[in-house]
Parts: C-alpha cells; sequence; structure tokens
C-alpha cells in the first residue's frame, strides 16, 4: 500500500484539507460506497504517517471484510476508486480557491447549455476581471483570446459587427502569447543546453523572425516581453556583462510588474547566469548570487509549494560557507530545515552541516559528523567522500600522520567510483549543478 496511488495522492494534501475529505466522502452526492468511507477511516487512523508499518492492504482488507479471505483484485478496485474520488476532491478544492476557473467552466456550459443571456454575461465580467489584473502576461493574452473567441463564435452571438474589427484583436492577443511562450521556451532551451552538454545548438525555430516583428512592432512596451528579451539577450551574449547587468538593473527596478510565477523563473535565470560568471573567474558575482537568493527569500519565491528544493538550499549554503556568513547559514537552516523533503531530509541537512564545519575549517569534526552516516543518494553518497577527502587532506598539511590515511582514502573513492553501475549520466551533471563545491 506504500507505494499506491492513493496513498501518494493523500500525501498532497496538508492536514486541513485531509479533514474535509472526510466530510467529502460522506457526502452522497460524491460518493455512495461506504466501503470506500471505511476504507479512508481505516487510513486516517494513521495519518500524517503513511509510512506506517501497520498501514497494509491485508489489514484493511480485514478491517473491511472481517472472516474473509483477502482478494488482491477487490482491495485494488476500492483502493482505485477511493483514489479517484480524493482526485475529485482536489478538483473540487480547486474551484473553490479559484472563483477564476470556476467562472471560466461555468461560462462554457451556460453557453453548451443555450442559456446565451447568462453565458454572455459570465464572457463580460471575465474580460473585466482580466482587464483588473495589474500583469500582461502570457496567462492574460490567452486567457483573453480564449474567452472572446468563445463569445464570438457563439451560434447567437450577432455577427453585423464588421468581421475584422471582430478578429484582430483577437489576433494580436494571440501573438503576444505566442511571442511571450516562445521567448520563455527559448530560455528554457538555452538554459538546458548550459546545463546538459548532449542538448544541441541552435534556438527555438522562428525565434529569430519572433524577435525581429517584437522590435517592428515595438512590443517591449509590455512589460513581460521586455523581461523576456533581456533575459534572451543574456543567453545569445553568453559572456557579455553589459546583457547580464541590463537584466540584473531591470529585475531589481521593476520586478514587481511580473507575475509571481515570472519573478520566480527569471531570478532563477539570473541567479544561474551569476554562477556561470562566477565559475568563468568574476569572483564579484558571488555576492551578487547571494543577494538574488536573499531577494528569493524574502519573497517566498523558493518555498512557494511549502517546500524548498535541495540544490536551492545546499547552493545557498554553499555560497554563504564561501562569503564566510556562517551565522546566516547556521539560521538558514534553522528556519528553512523543515521545507526540505522529508524522506531526504536527514541527508541534506546533515550534509549541509558538515560543509559549514568545514569552511570554518574544524575538519576532524567534519569526519566525526560524515563517517558513521550510510548515504543512501548516490549524488549525496559521493558529495560526502568528497568533503571527507578535502578534510582528511587539510589534516594531513598539519599533521603527516594523516599522509597515508588520505592516500588511502583517495585510492578506495577512486576504486568506488570505477565499481559503481549506478552513477549515471543524471548523478553526474547534478554534480556539475553544485557550482561551488
Amino acid at each position: 500500500m506504500h507505494s499506491s496511488k492513493l496513498l501518494t495522492l493523500i500525501s498532497g494534501l496538508d492536514a486541513s484539507e485531509f479533514r474535509w475529505l472526510h466530510k467529502f466522502l460522506k457526502s452522497p452526492f460524491y460518493n455512495t460506497n461506504q466501503k470506500v468511507l471505511r476504507l479512508f477511516e481505516y487510513i486516517k487512523k494513521y495519518y500524517p504517517d503513511l509510512a506506517s508499518p501497520k498501514l497494509v492492504k491485508e489489514t484493511a482488507y480485514q478491517t473491511l471484510f472481517p472472516k474473509q479471505k483477502f482478494e488482491a483484485q477487490k482491495m485494488r478496485k476500492l483502493m482505485h476508486e477511493l483514489a479517484t474520488l480524493v482526485e475529485d476532491f482536489m478538483v473540487a478544492q480547486h474551484f473553490q480557491k479559484n472563483q477564476f476557473a470556476r467562472k471560466k467552466i461555468l461560462t462554457k456550459e451556460l453557453g453548451q447549455r443555450n442559456l446565451y443571456g447568462l453565458f454572455e454575461k459570465n464572457s463580460e465580467e471575465i474580460t473585466s476581471d482580466l482587464d483588473k489584473l495589474p500583469y500582461r502576461d502570457k496567462d492574460y493574452f490567452l486567457e483573453q483570446y480564449l474567452n472572446k473567441y468563445q463569445l464570438l463564435s457563439h451560434p447567437l452571438t450577432p455577427k453585423r459587427q464588421n468581421v475584422k474589427e471582430r478578429l484582430l484583436p483577437l489576433s494580436d492577443g494571440l501573438d503576444y502569447f505566442y511571442f511571450l511562450q516562445k521567448l520563455k521556451m527559448n530560455c528554457d532551451l538555452e538554459s538546458a543546453k548550459n546545463i546538459y552538454s548532449g542538448e544541441g545548438g541552435g534556438g527555438l525555430p522562428f525565434f529569430e523572425e519572433i524577435a525581429r516583428e517584437i522590435e517592428k512592432r515595438n512590443l517591449k512596451s509590455n512589460p513581460t516581453i521586455q523581461f523576456y528579451s533581456l533575459a534572451n539577450q543574456v543567453f545569445i551574449n553568453k559572456n557579455s556583462i553589459n546583457s547580464f547587468n541590463k537584466l540584473h538593473q531591470h529585475f531589481l527596478q521593476n520586478r514587481e510588474s511580473l507575475t509571481t510565477e515570472d519573478k520566480d523563473y527569471l531570478l532563477r535565470l539570473l541567479i544561474n547566469s551569476a554562477i556561470f560568471k562566477f565559475n568563468s573567474g568574476k569572483e564579484e558575482y558571488l555576492d551578487v548570487c547571494f543577494d538574488l537568493y536573499n531577494i528569493g527569500l524574502k519573497e517566498d519565491l523558493f518555498t512557494r509549494t511549502n517546500r524548498i528544493t535541495e540544490s536551492v538550499f545546499t547552493n545557498i549554503i554553499t555560497i554563504s560557507c564561501l562569503l564566510k556568513k556562517f551565522d546566516f547559514a547556521d539560521k538558514f537552516i534553522q528556519q528553512y530545515e523543515s521545507s526540505v523533503d522529508k524522506s531526504q531530509r536527514h541527508e541534506i541537512v546533515l550534509l549541509n552541516k558538515a560543509n559549514i564545519i568545514f569552511n570554518k575549517g574544524i575538519f576532524s569534526e567534519t569526519i566525526d559528523l560524515l563517517l558513521p552516516e550510510t548515504f543512501t543518494n548516490n549524488l549525496f553518497k559521493l558529495r560526502a567522500k568528497m568533503l571527507l577527502l578535502k578534510s582528511y587532506y587539510e589534516l594531513s598539511l598539519d599533521d603527516a600522520s594523516y599522509f597515508n590515511l588520505t592516500i588511502t582514502q583517495i585510492e578506495n573513492f577512486e576504486r568506488n567510483i570505477r565499481r559503481e553501475e549506478n552513477i549515471s549520466e543524471i548523478t553526474s551533471v547534478a554534480l556539475r549543478k553544485y557550482f561551488l563545491m
């Protein structure tokens, strides 16, 4: 049961949602199978510890069907039915939280049911709601296009208006969406080429034509288009300080004109570009990285899903250590360790604490912290061994008795690397991403 889709879905609910799910399952509008409800109530006894060894299919089955022989197919069917209801609950939650999404679906339904008056009214409300938004990003233009096209194409919408007058605004909105999406996708492509050496050269089809069209139409008056045009220049002129500085300054001064999604995306792009420049020998960009990461922390861009990724967590610690900001690093771990994926939290936090101790120059304590640990993740295992090797080497510089031990550790590490079949290209790429390790 532990690796089932059902428990995976339930693990994606917070405590409040989990309580509402119980009420949802009790509603005869959604669920009429009492066995499904009882299965949920069995799981509820173990929530939030869904990894409990007591949470097994056979025990659940005996609770639901006393004195009956276990039937795997019957149990799978019940779990599938409950999983489907959890998905339905998630959809219902989405529409409850997102009134715009609810209004879109309702408008489409009204149109299909020939309730034209209400359909037209809702379409106009959607247009008004979109126009009140402070942003003009790709989603704004796409939603405006879809809403207006749906209204204009309805059989009961009067067709007396000039066709050109009706369609030109739609075409312009669709162009804005297309241009913005292409600009962003080209950034995705160029970023991937920087990380994965196997990616081929060249940009997206029609990208150069789109860039020329944006200039021709003077579309950079749209703040989001301006940001992504500057971002693409950073990739096109990879070694240019000027291109980076333009985007950097524009971001610092005008990021409030961006949606949270675009702000997060462009911040990460700036960080990766600053990393590239630091790795190229421009050490002043280490401070730029630190400041950009701080913006992301202060504006909650790295924890939008209440989780912080391992790479962000590790890079913030590593940069802080290289800048000798150890108090910041210690406080950061205290504040954000609970936001790290629970399944890997212990190893991630331990490695980063060891990194801080190593950079403080306390090499024997680094060894004491890492040596007893058995790391399950290949990447973490390699990083731990590298920290251990560096610690032994540093100790050997002042104490010759560590020299032979260091050599032995290096030889063992080399043998392990050569015979380890599970160290894939993905792992080697991931190692390269730790730009300061």
